[in-house]
């Protein structure tokens, strides 16, 4: 089945990616599985 993402859903993981990139660069912890529990809200 193919789920069809909203303008503002993509929106969101490219900033949510973007910050954990950030992070990575700047040698940042994160949790990962609370983006992604942010983003399923």
């Amino acid at each position: 089945m193919t789920t069809i993402w909203t303008k503002e859903e993509l929106e969101a993981s490219v900033q949510a990616y973007m910050e954990m990139y950030k992070k990575d660069l700047a040698n940042e912890s994160y949790v990962k599985k609370n983006y992604y529990s942010d983003l399923s809200k």
